[in-house]
């Protein structure tokens, strides 16, 4: 990693960073799937520290980047598109992304091909680089995931009421009448994002929308606008024995320019 280190301090030269030098966020790299794997993550943990020891202001805490994709829900394979990493680049106040991707033989031969990213969707460059490395690496290590932790059974309000979830039996699903979508942002629009965002919503007795959280994310901005969006719908409540019942129930709203 030192090595690539050094390759990379010498190739920011070429980037628009401040004289004192870039500071770099390295993302989750992946595998040819796009998944990440824990071996991957340390990888990264491992780049970015080294970075953090170049004569360059250094690199975005690790532990910054992943509580924040972990708050925004935004896998592996999402963080490690380029216009989304250069939007995290903007929101963590870096100088330069570092997208990776990890591939291994089964003879424990590595290849680690990164490229450095300016935030600047527009003029921003984009500089290849490559380095090769031996590791004995543990199976298990190389399992994929998409880097996000699970998340526990959603809970809904406490209003001293049973709240069911779909499936109970007898249970008849809400029906909604207005369902309006969410506005893009400017980044989403500048980069022509098409995608989709899952949360976990509470519906009241009266029919009323409510965001608990969102389940997979998406990047831009755009969970805040889905959930400013969504709780503005307005439908009939699900109902038990002819009564309305509150439930939670997945929702999942479309991104698309056409």
């Amino acid at each position: 990693m030192k090595g690539l280190a050094e390759n990379i301090f010498h190739a920011s030269k070429k980037l628009h960073c401040p004289h004192s030098g870039c500071n770099f966020l390295v993302t989750n790299f992946v595998s040819d799937d796009g998944e990440t794997s824990k071996f991957a993550m340390q990888v990264a943990d491992g780049l970015s520290e080294q970075l953090a020891h170049t004569k360059s202001p250094g690199a975005v805490d690790r532990t910054t980047l992943q509580k924040f994709l972990q708050s925004e829900r935004l896998p592996a394979r999402v963080q490690s598109e380029d216009s989304v990493a250069r939007w995290l680049a903007r929101r963590l106040a870096a100088n330069a992304a570092i997208v990776g991707k990890v591939t291994m033989s089964p003879s424990g031969e590595g290849k680690l091909f990164v490229t450095l990213l300016e935030p600047d969707e527009k003029k921003g460059k984009a500089i290849p680089l490559s380095a090769s490395f031996s590791a004995l690496v543990p199976e298990a290590d190389l399992s994929p995931f998409d880097g996000l932790d699970p998340l526990p059974p959603a809970a809904g309000p406490s209003y001293g009421e049973r709240v069911y979830v779909l499936g109970t039996r007898g249970l008849s699903p809400p029906r909604c009448s207005r369902m309006p979508n969410p506005s893009y942002t400017d980044d989403a629009r500048a980069v022509r994002f098409s995608g989709s965002i899952v949360v976990d919503g509470y519906m009241g007795r009266n029919g009323e929308v409510r965001v608990l959280r969102i389940v997979r994310g998406a990047p831009y901005g755009l969970n805040d606008h889905a959930r400013e969006t969504l709780n503005t719908w307005k439908c009939d409540p699900a109902q038990l024995d002819g009564k309305p019942v509150p439930v939670i129930v997945p929702l999942e709203v479309n991104f698309r320019l056409y």
